[in-house]
């Protein structure tokens, strides 16, 4: 089966050259290194989903302190301080 494929120009004379190193056909060297990436792909095992773990981190900060604002966080706790 004929199948026209344009490939970047750069990327067409490597290939052409690693044939004529391997001693085939530009046809003959694209097919083996489709068909080796195929059975490649096919081995490849899916990845277990990502799975984030959560721990506790002690108690809850004192009541009335908004941890959504950290400029206010921040000034309750130097209030405290002086």
């Amino acid at each position: 089966m004929g199948i026209i494929i344009n490939l970047d120009p750069e990327l067409a004379e490597r290939l052409t050259q690693r044939a004529r190193a391997c001693g085939s056909s530009l046809d003959q060297y694209v097919e083996t290194i489709l068909r080796d990436a195929l059975v490649c792909s096919e081995k490849v095992k899916p990845r277990a989903p990502y799975k984030n773990l959560a721990f506790s981190m002690g108690q809850p900060v004192s009541e009335g302190i908004n941890l959504d604002k950290a400029l206010s966080l921040s000034f309750s706790l130097d209030d405290n301080k002086y």
